[in-house]
């Protein structure tokens, strides 16, 4: 019944770790923005152009169908062919012969470079004089969105494979770094062997069996919210395999089959002592540790060539870690309870601690340098961490770190010394020796077990509410207090880090011009603000009527940039560059920082409308 209620107890703390994953808005927002078009937004042309181009800020990728041209009944009149131009950022279709006059509607839904979504559209006129309106943008654009939740289920897959990792990470750094150098210096007992290495295995088969449904889940939900479809339609060959040719899709598929191979061979793994079988889970822990790099924000941002490698050491760090503590919570119990009470266990727990504590000093300190690094290359300015999602989540996981490193200063600099001592036969131990048989056993069993979360601490520590008959006692209950809390901060902490992930980096969102939109009673707001860095700046704005259309009747309308911190506002002269269409060419926007667009809109003396454009500046 004990072992029963604490497993119910880690299951519940597990479920919780993972509500906090959902306390995060759903992917939001694109990575890649619509830079310009062909036609224009809004444009009346004379005769049908051979094709529609759509131009954005980065690479995107197009394979998925859902760039289309319809007419103002609602009719295709694309051909279907999608091609890339300028270089990759940009998408082109072409259209049918023999299109005449009318209103017609182009949208687009693309994914860009780290595999996140783009959807959007325009409007154009065939021939002057045309009196029919063409589609709603947002209407023929939001029917190709993924349903909702996808966005919210693919950060916790990807915060599931990111467990996964972890733990497949840290039980092959145990096993291959402290464990296996324990045995050839024969500071490990023989009984405690055959209970290690049954336990290690079934732990790392559960944690890559884990990583490897995250990983398959992961590739499903991005096929559903690239292609802007349901569960079921993404499980079909053709969606699946133009997601399988992204990089973001590989990644996630060789992920899954490096994780099944782990499972696969997991107990071998945990009872090699040599051979090639180590090297062979070494490199496929590799390719599991650079997945998210090389498919993630890394290998799609600037500079890739060494963003690339500090997201290796990061993860890196933070899977040796976590998968530590992982096994030092649930498999070194099992070897400790195979030896006598008292002193061999304690000998045993000390070695296996004070050999892993270098490991997690060592990633402790890759973790604060790649994490530095990461932050100066995806940050713009220190505003970042609380003006954007990308930004307080790095600020939640820093938290997170911070005290899980205070956890392990506190372990490290008191507990550890002092087990030592006790290992060695000083300070309690010697007091526990002194007692009579009952107490003797409970003190040993405490220090043997001290890291145990679950089913073996009921039989190894004393249990919750008792008084510890020695200084070995409390010892092992502090130490495992403190492998426990560094667990649940840590898991945390890639939790945070699966919501991270569907964030773009604010280097990113501002890598070109800026583009934002918002609604304002029927009327549909457009800016774009290129190219959004320090010094004169072009400011183009967009205003559609509620059927995506150029609004045509505007009796006044007023544009005034607003700088950081409230500073003076500068009011921007802006001239008509087309229906629904305002330009001004040079804005001096001379701080870095969050700008704040306002425009006040009036169409009638009873009906004007006014709104802030929110706008980053680097």
């Amino acid at each position: 019944m004990i072992d029963l209620a604490k497993r119910r107890r880690a299951i519940a703390l597990l479920l919780g770790l993972l509500l906090v994953a959902l306390s995060f808005p759903s992917l939001a927002g694109a990575h890649a923005s619509l830079t310009g078009s062909q036609p224009t937004s809004g444009a009346t042309i004379d005769r049908a152009p051979p094709r529609v181009v759509f131009r954005f800020s980065e690479q995107v990728e197009g394979s998925f169908g859902a760039v289309r041209v319809v007419d103002e009944r609602g009719r295709r009149v694309d051909d279907g062919h999608v091609s890339r131009v300028a270089g990759g950022s940009g998408l082109a279709v072409g259209l049918r012969g023999g299109i005449g006059r009318g209103a017609y509607t182009a949208t687009y839904r693309v994914v860009s470079a780290d595999g996140h979504p783009v959807s959007g559209g325009i409007t154009f006129t065939i021939g002057r004089g045309v009196t029919a309106t063409p589609l709603d943008v947002r209407s023929e654009a939001a029917g190709s969105s993924a349903p909702a939740g996808i966005g919210t289920a693919l950060s916790i897959a990807r915060a599931v494979r990111y467990l996964g990792i972890g733990g497949v990470c840290g039980l092959l750094v145990l096993l291959l770094v402290v464990w296996r150098p324990l045995r050839r210096a024969g500071r490990v007992p023989d009984p405690a062997a055959e209970p290690f290495a049954r336990a290690a295995g079934r732990l790392l088969r559960g944690a890559a069996l884990v990583g490897a449904l995250g990983a398959v889940a992961a590739l499903v939900l991005q096929t559903a919210n690239a292609g802007g479809t349901g569960i079921g339609d993404a499980l079909r060959s053709g969606p699946l395999g133009d997601v399988l040719g992204t990089r973001t899709g590989a990644w996630f598929a060789l992920s899954a089959v490096a994780f099944a191979l782990l499972a696969g061979a997991a107990g071998r793994l945990a009872r090699a002592t040599g051979g090639w079988l180590p090297i062979v889970g070494v490199a496929l822990l590799a390719l599991l540790v650079v997945a998210p790099a090389i498919g993630g924000h890394a290998a799609a941002s600037s500079p890739s060539a060494v963003l690339i490698p500090v997201e290796i050491v990061h993860v890196a760090g933070m899977g040796s870690w976590v998968g530590g503590l992982l096994a030092l919570l649930l498999v070194l119990p099992r070897a400790t309870r195979a030896l006598p009470a008292g002193s061999p266990r304690t000998a045993l727990l000390a070695a296996v601690l004070m050999r892993f504590s270098p490991v997690a000093l060592v990633s402790v300190a890759a973790l604060t340098a790649a994490g530095t690094t990461l932050a100066i290359f995806q940050l713009t300015t220190l505003y970042d961490l609380t003006d954007t999602a990308y930004g307080r989540a790095i600020l939640i996981k820093a938290s997170l770190l911070t005290v899980a490193i205070g956890v392990a200063v506190v372990q490290r600099e008191l507990l550890l010394p002092r087990l030592r001592r006790l290992a060695a036969g000083n300070e309690a131990l010697a007091e526990g020796e002194q007692a009579d048989a009952p107490a003797t056993a409970t003190a040993g069993g405490a220090e043997a077990s001290a890291p145990v979360a679950a089913g073996p601490a009921a039989e190894a520590l004393p249990a919750a509410g008792q008084a510890p008959a020695s200084n070995a006692a409390a010892t092992g209950r502090h130490v495992r207090t403190a492998l426990r809390a560094e667990l649940a901060l840590l898991v945390a902490v890639l939790i945070t880090t699966g919501a991270l992930a569907g964030y773009a980096p604010p280097k990113a969102q501002t890598s070109g011009p800026a583009s934002v939109t918002r609604d304002v009673g029927d009327l549909e707001v457009q800016l774009v603000v290129d190219p959004a860095r320090r010094g004169p700046n072009a400011l183009h704005l967009y205003v559609l009527d509620r059927r995506g259309q150029p609004l045509r009747r505007v009796a006044e309308l007023r544009v005034r940039a607003l700088p950081p911190n409230r500073g003076t506002p500068i009011d921007v002269p802006a001239r008509v560059a087309g229906p629904g269409h305002w330009v001004a060419p040079a804005v001096p926007l001379a701080t870095r920082g969050s700008w704040r667009i306002s425009v006040e809109l009036r169409r009638s003396a009873f009906d004007q409308q006014e709104l802030e454009l929110p706008v980053r500046v680097r």
